[in-house]
């Protein structure tokens, strides 16, 4: 997969430099988009670190630009906001921007490490032990308006009957990304066990992962404790009926020796790697899916790479096949 770059704007910064808002927001975002990052991304906090409100300043990006992913890095504001109200704003920002969003959300620094997480959450009256569960609630409560109408919702924090919320977002789905970083932050909100808990929430209910100031030998033992909760949580929703096709593709990376073609016409690409091991394993794999075989599985492999796929619980349902030893996996999304 190719590296993407982005820029996070200043929006702190401004509140104490005195510059151009306009300059550090709007025509920042353009040069971002006309010297070829990828994102412009914007952080968010309402008392605790003051600055300019996120989503008004993505918007003033998204009517500045025409190609950058805008998102926000990261959305800690999340569990003090009504998901309702959210999933409107945010709705429409992804109409505006057709299409270009990605909401990254957070809990926060922890309001032990400091009277200014604390007073913010006391602002609100959200005792901060409910962040967790406002998060949670409020990722399904998103998810539901913008997919649905007529919703009703009875959590323990939300509830609410016959909502019908427009407009619906561009993207379906709007992605939904949480950040986490809890090797830097320490005890998150919550009783002992809660930084692994955290990675299992990501692997729940999150579309991806952000986090930060880890070395990459710890990034790997995280992302895969998150791929871990991915598959335990989504295997059995994967759906059977997928038919597989032969094919013989060279590629840079090697050969590509399986495609396989699901209902919706998504295409899977299999890279079979070569190697000592046994020739019933892709057929394993594959009865294993509840995919349709009829072509002869490549002999003597033992490794499988998705390399392209639109549903990655897919992606991550392969790589638990049992019996089977995966060296290595990379994805890339359609």
């Amino acid at each position: 997969m190719k590296p993407k770059f982005g820029i996070v704007l200043p929006t702190r910064g401004i509140l104490f430099s005195k510059t151009s808002a306009r300059k550090d927001i709007v025509e920042l975002s353009q040069l971002i988009e006309e010297y070829g990052y990828d994102a412009v991304w914007a952080g968010d906090s309402i008392l605790a670190k003051p600055r300019l409100d996120s989503i008004a300043v993505l918007s003033a990006a998204a009517g500045a630009t025409a190609k950058v992913k805008l998102g926000t890095a990261c959305f800690a504001s999340f569990p003090l906001r009504h998901p309702i109200l959210l999933a409107y704003q945010w709705a429409t920002l992804d109409v505006i921007s057709e299409g270009r969003t990605l909401l990254v959300i957070c809990q926060g620094t922890p309001t032990q490490h400091g009277k200014i997480y604390r007073n913010e959450y006391d602002a609100f009256g959200i005792p901060p032990r409910e962040k967790v569960e406002r998060i949670e609630e409020g990722i399904e409560i998103l998810r539901k308006l913008w997919e649905s109408d007529d919703v009703t919702y009875n959590g323990q924090k939300y509830k609410f009957k016959d909502v019908t919320m427009l407009p619906k977002p561009v993207q379906k789905p709007c992605p939904i990304w949480i950040a986490s970083n809890p090797r830097s932050t320490g005890e998150l909100e919550g009783p002992p066990g809660e930084i692994e808990k955290n990675f299992d929430r990501v692997g729940k209910y999150a579309d991806g992962w952000m986090t930060t100031m880890v070395e990459p030998e710890e990034f790997k033992e995280d992302a895969e404790k998150v791929l871990e909760a991915v598959v335990m949580h989504y295997l059995e929703e994967i759906e059977p009926g997928l038919k597989l096709e032969e094919r013989q593709l060279a590629t840079p990376a090697g050969r590509l020796d399986l495609l396989c073609r699901d209902a919706d016409g998504t295409y899977v690409v299999v890279e079979i790697k070569k190697s000592q091991g046994t020739d019933q394993v892709v057929g394993q794999v594959l009865r294993y899916m509840g995919w349709v075989i009829d072509a002869k599985a490549t002999d003597n492999v033992r490794g499988i790479i998705i390399v392209q796929s639109k549903d990655r619980r897919l992606s991550y349902a392969i790589k638990a096949a049992p019996n089977v030893q995966i060296k290595e996996y990379r994805m890339m999304f359609a």
